[in-house]
């Protein structure tokens, strides 16, 4: 993933294809596959590090908590 380039929205390196519209469309049910065919520049390695970035953020942010005994 590149810097903010895209007025101010986190985008994949070399693009400017926010890494919110990619993680949208896979949350719909669009496949990997699906993205790439509508934004050949992304690569597929580029995607799935975006998506463990969100489970990053989203961990973070939601800690897991230890289950009662």
């Amino acid at each position: 993933m590149g810097s903010p380039r895209g007025y101010g929205k986190l985008t994949f390196k070399g693009t400017r294809i926010p890494v919110a519209t990619v993680l949208t469309y896979l949350a719909m049910g669009d496949s990997i596959a699906d993205i790439l065919q509508n934004w050949p520049r992304l690569q597929g390695p580029a995607i799935e590090e975006a998506v463990r970035f969100a489970a990053r953020l989203v961990q973070k942010s939601y800690p897991m908590r230890k289950k009662a005994a």
